[in-house]
């Protein structure tokens, strides 16, 4: 009995590992990627402002941009990819941010201003995936 009790009191003792927090950005992320959207828009609204690195700060702007997409809120949309592309010439993410940007220019009937920023997608990007799908919207406005 005493061997068990020794045994006991020992498994009592031991700790278990404490649980790794998690970052308000890979919290977003995270809900992000599981089309949590309006809990990550959140989160991410709460991040804008933090310092990080460039490439999460653009990551962060260009998740705003499609949920503000998606929510049909153009003007925060044009916001978000605008400044995506003004701060953040060189991420890939804009390849996905200036075709969101012309499609939603495209959704406010602003034709002209979607060409434009489906051709500097085309020339900034010319390998990417959504090249091609660049070229056929510009051929239809």
């Amino acid at each position: 009995i005493q061997e068990v009790l020794g045994t006991l009191k020992n498994l009592s003792q031991k700790k278990s590992k404490p649980k790794k927090k998690v970052s308000s950005y890979d919290k977003a992320m995270g809900l992000y990627g599981r089309a949590k959207y309006a809990q990550a828009k959140n989160i991410l609204l709460g991040l804008i402002d933090d310092k990080m690195s460039a490439t999460r700060k653009a990551r962060v702007i260009h998740n705003l941009g499609m949920i503000a997409y998606m929510d049909k809120e153009n003007d925060k949309a044009l916001a978000y990819f605008s400044r995506l592309f003004t701060e953040f010439p060189k991420t890939g993410y804009n390849k996905n941010g200036l075709m969101f940007l012309a499609k939603t220019l495209k959704r406010m009937k602003k034709n002209e201003e979607a060409k434009q920023a489906l051709g500097e997608l085309i020339s900034r990007f010319p390998k990417a995936k959504q090249v091609a799908e660049a070229k056929k919207m510009m051929k239809a406005l």
